[in-house]
């Protein structure tokens, strides 16, 4: 197996565990590795078939067999996640192992770049020679995939949370609210922060302080800037998804209570939504959060109604 060992802690970390259990080596030997740099991410080779969940092993004759084999593959090990990715895998399945093993480890100094030689003849299109060649294993700088505002519903009435979405694991540079700003004008709202990382990270952002009304922000129109300095994959993030490390992410939103549809304006349909909801535990409709849609949120409703944003 494969042992990480921390200088500065005095422990070891098993790298090539089992896909269902950290601290359980795997199924068949592993040999060469390399670390990066900053001793985040572990490249190394092992003959194992249960490193990955769902590895496809080599078919000796058809997919159809039920014997496979594995010649050695090539994995990345990120500290971060406690997980392994397979690198040498079909051109066509991220899962389908490669089938004439590798040598000639090498990773740049973030593990944002994977080098090896292997004779496999399927990890690209068109390479069926069985000679070998040079291959790198490029990890995208990692992306935003979905900002939710609220609920994820079409409402803009009350909007409590934002929910940040990354394709990858990411970390902060400090405290991670400080990798995000929420602006309404010139005015800076107050943010905490939750995160969880699993495949990827997720942050959900709730709000405080001047500029929010039951921790609600206040009616108005918005831009939250995620900051690339402060998210960091393997590279810092691609925020404007030009395909490079850096550049923020931009998004705007806006908020008025009783926007049941989110056309920043408040009219008829929005008072069938809202009439459809009094007296009931509604939080699109209930502005001062005491759980149910009453009097005192009507009031506030009205104050808006056929106002815009």
């Amino acid at each position: 197996d494969v042992f990480l060992y921390d200088r500065l802690t005095g422990t070891n970390t098993l790298v090539s565990h089992s896909a269902t259990n950290p601290v359980q080596g795997s199924n068949r030997n592993a040999q060469a590795s390399v670390v990066s740099g900053d001793g985040r991410i572990v490249f190394y080779w092992s003959y194992a078939t249960d490193l990955v969940p769902g590895y496809i092993p080599y078919r000796f004759v058809s997919e159809s067999d039920t014997v496979g084999v594995s010649f050695g593959d090539g994995y990345l090990f990120d500290r971060l996640t406690g997980k392994s990715t397979l690198v040498t895998h079909a051109a066509d399945n991220p899962l389908r192992a490669g089938n004439l093993g590798i040598n000639g480890l090498a990773i740049n100094g973030n593990g944002a770049v994977a080098m090896y030689v292997s004779r496999t003849g399927y990890l690209v299109a068109d390479d069926a020679n069985t000679f070998a060649d040079g291959f790198a294993y490029i990890t995208p700088p990692p992306t935003i995939i979905s900002m939710k505002v609220a609920d994820g519903s079409g409402q803009r009435s009350v909007v409590r949370s934002l929910t940040v979405s990354f394709d990858q694991p990411v970390m902060f540079a400090g405290d991670p609210a400080g990798a995000f700003v929420v602006r309404r004008g010139s005015e800076t709202v107050a943010l905490s922060a939750a995160v969880t990382t699993g495949t990827g990270t997720t942050v959900t952002l709730t709000f405080s302080g001047p500029g929010t009304q039951f921790g609600s922000l206040v009616d108005g129109r918005y831009t939250l800037t995620v900051l690339s300095s402060q998210v960091l994959g393997i590279e810092a993030l691609d925020g404007d998804a030009d395909g490079l490390a850096g550049g923020d992410y931009v998004a705007n939103f806006h908020r008025l209570f009783g926007d049941a549809n989110g056309d920043a304006r408040v009219d008829a349909v929005d008072f069938l939504a809202f009439r459809l909801g009094l007296g009931l535990n509604n939080p699109a409709f209930d502005f001062d959060g005491d759980g149910i849609v009453g009097p005192s949120d009507f009031l506030q409703f009205r104050l808006r109604f056929l106002q815009s944003v």
